[in-house]
C-alpha cells in the first residue's frame, strides 16, 4: 500500500485533486516531468511566493523526483522546505521526501543525516499535526537506516492527533528489529486505541518487526484479533499474526476462535491459517474451516489449506479423507504435493488415506505434472509406518524393482525400513537385487537397502551388502533426510498473497548411518579393508561418524573374537 493511502483521510482537497485526476506520466525523451511539465518548473515554482504554488511543486517533486539523474537537488529542496511559514506546504513536502526517498529505496541512504534530521525535527516540533503525520511517514521510506530517529516515533506514537500515532507505528515496523522492545511495547499499548486505523496499522507494524524481536506482544495481539469490533483490525491482527505465532502460543489459540465465524471469509480463512501455525489440539477447532477451504473452487486457496492441515500434525486426523481426495482429484500439482505432505506430517491416522495413496504412487505415462507428488507419496507412506502402510507393500515394491525414478525408488525403500519381518512380506530379494544395480543415479537407493537388510538381518545378510556399505561409508557428499515441509507465508488480506513453498528438510553427514549399519552386520564386516575405513573414520571430525565407527569396530572385535 502506498504512503498516501496508509495516512487515510484529512489531506487537503488540492492534493486529491492532482492525484486522481491529473497524473500524467513523464514525457518520453523529455526527461522527467508531471502534468508534463518540466522537472526544473516544478523546483522554481517550490521557492514562488504563492503558497498554493509550492505546495503543488512539492507535491509534484515527490512524484518525478525519483527520476531525475541525480536528485540530491530535489531532495535538498524538499528538505529546506519543511521549514516554510505555510503549514501545508511543510506537509506536502514532508509527504513528497516519503514518496521521493520511497522511490529510490537503497539509494536513498545517503541522505539520511541531514534529511532524516530535518524529518525528525519536524515529527518532535512542529505544530500541525497533518506535518508530523507525513514526517512520520517519510522517516519510514528510510527503513532500518531510520534507527536513530526511533525515540522520536516511539514518542510521537502517543501524540494527540490519530493520524501521527498512526503513521508513527507504521514507521516503527519499517525499523524491523531496530524498533526494539521499546518500539514493540509501544506498538503494544497501541493495540488498545481508540482509532480503528491506529490499531491496525499497530498490527501490521508488528507483524514487519518478525520474531524474535516482536513476539513478546503477540498475547495481547491475539486478544486484539478475537475481540476487535472493526473488520480492518481483524484482518490486520491475523495477517501479522501468521507471521509471528509458535506453537507456545496454543495457551492463547482460543482467543482467535469467534474469528473462525467472523462474516468475512478472508478472515475465517486467515484465523484458520493462524491457529494451524500454532499446531496441536488448539488447532482442531480450525479444521472445519480448512477443509471447506480444500474444496473451495479456488485452487490457490486449496493449496494453501491442503499445506496448513499438515501443521496442526497428528490432531488433524479428521481431515485425512479429505486430504486423501484432494491428492488424487485435485487438478493443480500444488495441491497434490501440499495433500501428500500433510497426511505425512498427520503420520499413522493418514491410513485411511491408503487407497488414494497406493494410486498416486503409481507411474502415470500420461500426466507428467501428476509424478511429481509420487517421492512425496512414498514419504507420507514412511510417516505412517508399520503396520498401517501393510497394504502398500506391494506397491512400495513393484517401485522399487523397476519404477523409473530413483528418488520415488529411495522414498519406498525408506517407507520399508520399520517393517520388522522382510522374508514375511518377499521385500529381502527385491533389496538383494538393487544392491547389485551400478550407476552414480542409484547410489542412494543401494545405500538405502544396504541398511535396511544390515539392519534386520544383520550378519545374515547378503555379503554385497558389505560392499554397498563401506562405499557408503567412504563418499564424502552424502546428507540425512529428514523429509520435505511445505510453509505458508504472506496471509491476509492486506498482505501480499498468500505463498507456500516446499522446502527440502536435510540435516548432517550421513556416512554415520553405513558406519553403525557394518556395526549390525558383526563378523560379516571382518574384512581387512573395513576395519581399515572404519579406522579412518573413527578418527573423523565428525563426532557421530567418529562414535558409531568406534562402536562398529567393537562389535566386529567382538563378534570374531575366539
Amino acid at each position: 500500500m502506498n504512503g498516501l493511502s496508509r495516512r487515510g483521510a484529512g489531506r487537503a482537497f488540492l492534493l486529491t485533486l492532482i492525484a486522481c485526476a491529473f497524473f500524467i506520466p513523464s514525457a518520453i525523451g523529455r526527461g522527467p516531468s508531471f502534468l508534463d511539465r518540466p522537472l526544473k518548473d516544478w523546483m522554481s515554482e517550490l521557492s514562488d511566493p504563492n503558497p498554493e504554488l509550492r505546495r503543488g511543486a512539492a507535491f509534484a517533486l515527490g512524484k518525478i523526483g525519483a527520476d531525475d539523474a541525480d536528485p540530491r537537488n530535489v531532495v535538498e529542496a524538499l528538505t529546506h522546505s519543511l521549514r516554510d511559514k505555510d503549514a501545508a506546504v511543510r506537509d506536502f513536502a514532508a509527504s513528497g521526501l516519503g514518496d521521493l526517498l520511497t522511490a529510490l529505496n537503497d539509494r536513498n541512504r545517503p541522505f539520511w543525516a541531514k534529511t532524516g534530521a530535518a524529518l525528525q525535527k519536524a515529527l518532535k516540533e512542529d505544530d500541525e499535526p497533518r506535518v508530523r503525520r507525513s514526517a512520520a511517514f517519510a522517516l519510514g521510506a528510510f527503513g532500518a537506516e531510520a534507527a536513530p530517529a526511533r525515540d522520536a516515533l516511539i514518542a510521537a506514537s502517543g501524540d494527540a492527533s490519530p493520524i501521527v500515532r498512526q503513521n508513527a507505528a507504521w514507521t516503527l515496523g519499517k525499523l524491523g528489529k531496530e524498533a526494539g522492545a521499546d518500539g514493540v511495547e509501544r506498538l503494544r499499548v497501541l493495540l488498545q486505541d481508540d482509532e480503528p486505523l491506529v490499531r491496525r496499522d499497530a498490527l501490521h507494524a508488528l507483524g514487519e518487526i518478525g520474531n524474535p524481536t516482536a513476539h513478546p506482544a503477540v498475547a495481547s495481539m491475539l486478544r486484539t484479533a478475537g475481540s476487535a469490533g472493526a473488520g480492518v483490525v481483524r484482518k490486520a491482527a491475523v495477517e501479522a499474526l501468521s507471521h509471528l505465532v509458535l506453537p507456545e502460543d496454543r495457551k492463547s489459540a482460543p482467543e482467535l476462535y469467534p474469528l473462525l465465524n467472523d462474516k468475512d471469509s478472508e478472515t475465517r480463512l486467515d484465523a484458520a491459517f493462524v491457529l494451524a501455525t500454532i499446531g496441536g489440539p488448539a488447532a482442531v477447532e480450525a479444521l472445519p474451516v480448512l477443509r471447506a477451504a480444500l474444496k473451495d473452487g479456488d485452487a490457490h486457496i486449496q493449496e494453501l489449506a491442503a499445506a496448513k492441515i499438515g501443521d496442526i500434525g497428528k490432531d488433524a486426523a479428521p481431515a485425512v479423507e479429505d486430504l486423501g481426495r484432494a491428492l488424487v482429484e485435485a487438478k493443480e500439482p500444488k495441491v497434490r504435493i501440499n495433500a501428500a505432505i500433510s497426511l505425512g506430517r498427520i503420520g499413522p491416522a493418514s491410513k485411511k488415506a491408503l487407497p488414494e495413496l497406493i494410486k498416486a504412487l503409481r507411474y502415470n505415462d500420461a500426466d507428467s505434472q501428476y509424478n511429481t507428488v509420487r517421492p512425496l507419496v512414498a514419504e507420507a507412506l514412511d510417516n505412517i509406518r508399520f503396520p498401517g502402510l501393510t497394504d502398500a507393500i506391494p506397491a512400495l515394491l513393484n517401485v522399487i524393482k523397476a519404477d523409473p525414478d530413483p528418488e520415488v525408488r529411495v522414498r519406498s525403500v525408506g517407507a520399508l525400513y520399520k517393517v520388522p519381518d522382510l522374508d514375511k512380506y518377499k521385500i529381502t530379494p527385491v533389496l538383494t537385487e538393487v544392491l547389485n544395480e551400478t550407476g552414480r543415479e542409484s547410489a542412494v537407493l543401494r545405500y538405502e537397502a544396504a541398511c535396511t537388510l544390515a539392519a534386520h538381518l544383520e550378519a545374515k545378510a547378503p555379503d554385497k551388502t558389505v560392499d554397498v556399505l563401506l562405499e557408503m561409508l567412504t563418499s564424502n557428499d552424502l546428507k540425512i533426510f529428514n523429509g520435505n515441509k511445505t510453509t505458508v507465508s504472506g496471509v491476509g488480506a492486506e498482505g501480499p498473497a498468500g505463498k507456500s513453498v516446499v522446502q527440502l528438510d536435510l540435516g548432517g553427514d550421513a556416512r554415520f548411518l553405513a558406519a553403525e549399519a557394518l556395526g549390525w552386520l558383526g563378523r560379516k564386516a571382518n574384512r581387512p579393508d573395513v576395519l581399515k575405513a572404519l579406522q579412518e573414520a573413527a578418527q573423523d571430525n565428525d563426532r557421530k561418524l567418529s562414535l558409531k565407527a568406534k562402536e562398529a569396530l567393537l562389535v566386529i572385535k567382538r563378534t570374531t573374537a575366539p
